[in-house]
């Protein structure tokens, strides 16, 4: 597919769905048509009186998206029941909106509005402090931001507004009702049936996590989304030249697979000016100039044996070399890796149908109480996991002395992932969810807690009294595609 708008014209054959409604919904009434200047205008100025005819906002007339003229008693931006268990996904409807295959996705803050008076943040108190991008269209016979969106309404596409609203959720709920208030005044003065979905917090719904997507494809009736046909245009693309704050936009579009424009692309016909961003979940996603991943993973000492973990369902000696082939006497298996890593993932995956038991500091809150389950089990005739960081080799000692003073062997396995994977881990389970039913629900760790432990390790070795060659275990996905999908987007 071409990279041009034009090619988007197809009509979507929608199907007309049941009208949102909510007991609680909340009506936030836009600005009176006498209040505001005509569509074409970039600033929604506060409100005057009388003005003349040629001020009053255009009239929506039926369109192949199956609307009819937008009524007086639909002109307004309703706000209904907030989405996600915790509230935190504002929704509104601006007149009613139809299902489509094609659908016009906007960004909204450096996309459609910005501030007035150049300035970076909006009022939190001024519901008119905004204006529309690009006050004039670029060259004679071209279209303003607000025709443009009408004309992807008029072509059959449903119009959505996906924005990230953090600051506004952590602000005075004076604050949030202003920019309620300010979103029902860009609502009118664009003027046509759309949804809206704002992510107050930073959890599934924020971009450039899919949860507003999914949201969305609830409410599309049975009609199917075209993402070929669809787009997202959205400021946060990541380009050094215009110095964006973020690339969270390019990677929701990424993720939801849709075409990807920035504002300047998209209104101003402009050429692309950003790139596709590294993929934290490759290993060599930050390779270094020299090529190599020197630095980025601890060198292998010639005493490990390297596992990798992507081949646990498709090697036979993949499990067999971890499990250690020493199933019927108890031993004490050691792990030493980052957080998010792949330690209780390896553990689920093999650890558990060979009965060992699962001894980790998280659970049970201290070291000594570690130490004091795994002697227990131990004498219970059973072995077991030691599922902790184990960053060095004072911590190490601990185990490799109990395991002595118990009579049975300890082995080791080194988790030997590069720290931006672990980033990368660290979101996907707090925002994705368990992967099997082994799993729980993880909140995120703070990045200090990944960098700390890199700026501590100790790579171990036998010498520091394991009874086997240390296992080195190199990070890659194994298991349900479904949720392998799911691992390779983007999360921050």
């Amino acid at each position: 597919m071409k990279r041009t708008v034009a090619q988007q014209d197809g009509v979507a054959a929608a199907k007309r769905s049941k009208k949102e409604s909510s007991s609680d919904e909340e009506t936030i009434l836009p600005v009176r048509a006498s209040e505001l200047k005509n569509a074409s205008t970039s600033v929604v100025e506060k409100p005057t009186p009388k003005l003349a005819s040629i001020f009053q906002p255009r009239s929506t007339t039926a369109s192949t998206n199956g609307g009819a003229s937008l009524s007086a008693a639909t002109k307004s931006l309703k706000w209904l029941e907030p989405l996600g268990p915790n509230k935190t996904c504002l929704h509104g409807v601006y007149g009613d909106p139809q299902p489509s295959s094609n659908v016009a996705f906007y960004d909204l803050d450096g996309t459609i509005v910005r501030p007035k008076n150049g300035k970076t943040f909006p009022s939190k108190t001024d519901e008119y402090d905004f204006e529309f991008l690009f006050s004039s269209p670029p060259r004679a016979g071209t279209l303003t931001v607000i025709q443009r969106i009408q004309e992807r309404h008029e072509r059959g596409f449903a119009v959505v507004v996906i924005t990230n609203q953090k600051q506004t959720a952590y602000s005075a709920k004076s604050g949030l009702a202003t920019w309620k208030k300010k979103m029902a005044h860009i609502a009118a003065a664009i003027d046509v049936p759309m949804r809206v979905l704002a992510a107050l917090g930073d959890d599934e719904f924020r971009k450039p996590r899919l949860g507003m997507w999914e949201e969305f494809l609830k409410r599309n009736g049975d009609v199917k989304v075209d993402v070929k046909e669809s787009f997202f245009v959205g400021d946060a693309a990541g380009r050094k030249k215009t110095r964006d704050h973020q690339d969270t936009d390019l990677k929701w579009a990424l993720n939801a697979g849709l075409t990807f424009f920035t504002p300047e692309e998209y209104f101003l016909a402009r050429a692309k000016e950003y790139e596709i961003p590294v993929r934290p979940w490759s290993p060599s996603a930050s390779v270094p100039a020299t090529g190599t991943l020197k630095g980025l993973i601890a060198e292998p000492e010639d005493e490990m044996v390297t596992v990798q973990l992507s081949a646990l369902d498709t090697d036979d000696d993949a499990p067999r070399t971890i499990l250690g082939g020493n199933e019927k006497k108890p031993e004490i298996v050691l792990f030493v890796g980052p957080p998010a890593s792949g330690k209780t993932f390896l553990y689920n995956r093999t650890f558990t149908r060979a009965d060992y038991a699962h001894v980790n500091q998280d659970t049970l809150g201290s070291r000594d109480k570690c130490l004091r389950v795994v002697a227990d089990t131990i004498a219970s005739h059973q072995s077991c996991v030691v599922d902790n960081t184990n960053r060095d080799r004072k911590t190490r000692k601990l185990y490799i002395d109990l395991a002595q003073k118990l009579g049975v062997t300890i082995r080791c396995i080194y988790f030997d992932v590069p720290k931006h994977v672990c980033v990368h881990n660290n979101h996907f389970r707090a925002h994705h969810g368990p992967v099997n039913e082994h799993e729980v629900k993880r909140k995120i760790l703070p990045v200090t807690a990944i960098d700390s432990w890199f700026a501590q390790r100790e790579v171990p070795k036998k010498s520091e009294g394991f009874d086997a060659e240390v296992v080195r275990a190199v990070w890659g996905w194994s298991g349900d595609e479904k949720a392998a999908r799911r691992w390779r987007m983007y999360y921050h």
